[in-house]
């Protein structure tokens, strides 16, 4: 937390943002945030114990597993953190468009509705097989293969480093 600076929460049609003063905490990364698998603990106390009073939050570490449902629940993106100096901000996504709108990266902009579902399912997995994905979606290995692969030239992911020709050979997100 930062003495002066306030939170703030910006509501419009495409999105919601929360922004909070302060780095993510040093034990934590960017990466386990937007991968949600970052360990249950308030960087803002004051504020939780707040929210917990008043029936916004449950306390009980269920949060990066509520996030990490939206996607397969209610088919919306995921819910993306970032950092920039002073604030951490977690954006939600109320469509697919509101998500390469907010994310700024033009390897988005590049993918139609189905890649832009499955780069949701593979930041979701944080790492899976073409067959998982294939799966996941009922696509033949040529279709799953098409998508990663343009995924990969878009620089969206990348892999595990293992042989492309390995059975461990898995596609990974990349951290930002």
């Amino acid at each position: 937390m930062i003495e002066g600076v306030k939170s703030s929460i910006e509501i419009d049609n495409n999105r919601i943002v929360v922004k909070s003063p302060g780095a993510p905490l040093p034990s934590i990364s960017l990466e386990q945030l937007n991968t949600f698998r970052a360990p249950s603990i308030s960087r803002n106390p004051i504020i939780t114990y707040v929210f917990s009073l008043m029936d916004y939050v449950e306390e009980k570490g269920f949060g990066m597993k509520t996030l990490r449902s939206l996607n397969e629940e209610f088919g919306l993106p995921l819910p993306e953190y970032s950092f920039e100096e002073p604030f951490l901000t977690l954006c939600f996504p109320r469509n697919m468009e509101a998500l390469v709108e907010f994310a700024g990266n033009e390897g988005l902009q590049a993918l139609n509705d189905e890649e832009l579902k499955g780069y949701e399912f593979v930041k979701l997995k944080g790492e899976l097989s073409k067959k998982e994905y294939a799966e996941h979606f009922g696509y033949d290995d040529k279709k799953a293969y098409r998508h990663l692969t343009k995924m990969r030239r878009l620089e969206l992911i990348g892999d595990n480093g293992e042989a492309t020709n390995s059975p461990n050979y898995r596609y990974a997100i990349i951290s930002k």
